[in-house]
């Protein structure tokens, strides 16, 4: 069991410490680091909130999906433990580009609001 919480358990911590703790300036050490998440501190301050709320939600859900299929599967724990950290990749993958999509959506290429709300 405890193989199969950690994955869930890293992005629900990686989440809120981004909701807590967001970086405050524009770095290569901490945050959501990408090109379009680098324009602007608008669009920084965005991106790493936007991430920490995607985190922290997926998190959560994989957390609960984790203790039902513990409790509902026969499958090994390792057989499991597997599955749940493929999911924390897919799990990353999907938070990128879901944040990417809405950089562009909301700030144009110099990081600028376009003036709408996702």
């Amino acid at each position: 069991m405890e193989r199969i919480i950690v994955v869930p358990i890293i992005l629900i911590i990686a989440g809120v410490h981004l909701l807590k703790f967001p970086p405050k300036v524009i770095n290569g050490i901490i945050g959501f680091k990408t090109k379009a998440a680098s324009r602007s501190q608008a669009t920084w301050d965005y991106a790493n909130h936007r991430a920490g709320i995607l985190l922290l939600r997926i998190g959560v859900i994989l957390f609960a999906l984790a203790l039902f299929s513990d409790l509902l599967l026969t499958w090994s724990d390792s057989a499991l433990a597997n599955i749940f950290a493929y999911s924390g990749l897919v799990a990353m993958l999907i938070i990128v580009i879901v944040v990417q999509i809405e950089l562009l959506k909301k700030f144009d290429f110099e990081g600028n609001s376009r003036g709408k709300n996702i």
